[in-house]
């Protein structure tokens, strides 16, 4: 398990996840679906509800997107905003891989209280970026995220 430190947020036009492709479970209505999370904005959000029946779960996590980067891609930091400022995530983990087959964990966090955070995890080279949310919030399963960046800082 691999725990970055939090640092103040970045955002920015050179966010590498903008406008690319992303999936994940349990987004509930068109206009709270993942991609909102990688279109730029802190003004819209992604809710996912909790699981019935682990339907969309992955490996027991109920909460998860993945994005294609539709190359390989070289980033160093990324940013996690949450759409519920009194609210945030409080557990996550995130991973990447070339292939979607294989995925190496890069940050694992688990007792946080930032609303908006960036956190640096070294340099990392992949097509794909994997966030798994194990803890939603302290009031409850249900997710809000507005943005998940991706940067090249160092």
């Amino acid at each position: 398990d691999k725990t970055a430190s939090a640092m103040d947020a970045i955002t920015g036009s050179d966010n590498l996840a903008l406008d690319t492709e992303i999936w994940g479970s349990s987004g509930n209505l068109v206009r709270l679906q993942a991609n909102r999370i990688i279109d730029g904005k802190t003004n819209t959000t992604w809710k996912s509800n909790s699981i019935i029946n682990n339907y969309y779960s992955l490996d027991g996590c109920d909460h998860w997107v993945c994005i294609d980067l539709g190359e390989l891609k070289t980033f160093d930091t990324y940013t996690l905003i949450s759409g519920d400022e009194k609210s945030p995530v409080v557990e996550w983990g995130l991973f990447v891989s070339t292939d979607r087959r294989e995925w190496t964990a890069v940050d694992y966090q688990n007792k946080n209280t930032n609303a908006s955070a960036s956190y640096n995890i070294g340099e990392q080279t992949a097509r794909y970026v994997l966030l798994r949310v194990y803890t939603a919030s302290k009031s409850g399963n249900d997710l809000a995220i507005a943005e998940l960046g991706l940067y090249k800082k160092g």
